[in-house]
């Protein structure tokens, strides 16, 4: 589920992007008047502090908000050689000048941006002031170049020392959409796993499988239904006697079926009496119809089968198919026969041909179907 405040920020910071572009719109005029005294919409590229930003107070308070929340995407803190040089020199948390970040004008219009403008890469050393003055040919003093250097961290011209090290390039502004700055926001935030993530993985399913478990209801079958009843099942959401006794709804836990077993989820679809009777059955049934040996495990029976054969589509349509079967039958205290799995499958089938060949996708309904067709 979405956080409604996240998703806020996320709407709202995707305007840096669009003030950021080239585009001469006239509601841009304002912005970036009031933002020239910081470097414009160059700030967005600078680790800044919002509270150490000497900010216009005629700036509309939306942009006050968007810079304060860009911060949080904005800050970085370089641990190698490349990284330090990389770092912007102006509205910089950690350059200040009596505690103040700076930004001179006429030093960025003269193309000094960077710490590895200051930085002489052949001697590994700061630039002295005679060879900085000749280089850019900007007007300053000694003293206000000694500012600029004093305020770099001692711990990163230490890194100046050693060997230069490859650095990820910092993501283009332009190429952010709100969707990708929801994200960032979202793993910013060191949010606790989903409830749901945490019993996955104690029952035994490994973490690189979780985001394949979550996709198998909708790759699997197109019937709404049982989409939602397996995403249920994924969940720990689906109402079964135990959930709904918790919740007054039923006056026993018990399953309709085991009167001495309280119908939880792995009861119902794994160790009742009738479930696991009619697992054996649906593997000899199966391995017979497609001519393969399946054995299903606990874990593949409750969450599906993690495989990109087309093959896998119908068995996990099947496999749901069976736990829908089992869950409407314990429902309704019903006490069937295999049979009626098999007829039902063999509607199913029907129907989705009737679908195939209406949207003109009778090719991959027959890769999908090929072990069932003579059903």
């Amino acid at each position: 589920m979405k956080d409604f405040t996240l998703s806020d920020k996320a709407l709202k910071l995707n305007w840096v992007k669009r003030l950021c572009s080239n585009s001469d719109a006239p509601w841009q005029y304002i912005p970036k008047m009031l933002l020239a005294n910081v470097g414009g919409t160059e700030l967005f590229k600078s680790n800044y502090d919002y509270n150490l930003l000497d900010l216009d107070n005629h700036l509309p308070t939306f942009y006050k908000q968007i810079i304060f929340y860009w911060q949080d995407i904005a800050t970085t803190t370089p641990k190698i050689k490349n990284e330090v040089l990389s770092q912007p020199i102006w509205n910089n948390r950690f350059l200040t000048v009596h505690k103040r970040m700076v930004f001179f004008p006429h030093w960025y219009l003269a193309g000094i941006k960077t710490i590895s403008d200051l930085f002489d890469s052949c001697e590994r050393r700061f630039l002295p002031f005679s060879s900085f003055y000749n280089r850019f040919n900007v007007k300053c003093n000694f003293l206000q170049y000694c500012s600029i250097l004093s305020s770099i961290p001692q711990n990163w011209k230490k890194l100046q020392e050693g060997s230069e090290d490859p650095v990820t390039p910092p993501t283009s502004i332009s190429s952010l959409s709100c969707k990708a700055i929801y994200r960032i926001l979202l793993n910013l935030e060191d949010l606790p796993l989903p409830t749901s993530e945490k019993k996955l993985l104690a029952s035994g399913v490994e973490k690189s499988d979780l985001n394949k478990i979550y996709l198998i209801p909708f790759k699997a079958t197109r019937e709404i239904i049982l989409t939602m009843f397996q995403y249920k099942i994924i969940h720990r959401i689906l109402p079964t006697n135990s959930l709904l006794h918790k919740m007054k709804k039923v006056a026993s836990p018990s399953c309709p079926f085991c009167p001495s077993e309280c119908q939880i989820l792995w009861h119902l679809f794994i160790n009742c009496v009738h479930a696991s009777s009619f697992w054996n059955r649906f593997q000899q049934w199966y391995s017979i119809a497609s001519n393969t040996k399946l054995l299903l495990s606990e874990l593949e029976v409750m969450f599906g089968i993690i495989c990109s054969h087309t093959y896998c589509l119908a068995l996990n349509h099947l496999i749901i198919l069976g736990k829908y079967f089992l869950y409407v039958n314990a429902l309704n205290t019903i006490r069937y026969g295999f049979d009626d799995f098999v007829s039902l499958v063999r509607d199913k089938i029907k129907l989705e041909k009737y679908i195939a060949v209406t949207c003109n996708k009778e090719k991959e309904f027959r890769n999908k179907w090929k072990y069932f067709l003579s059903l």
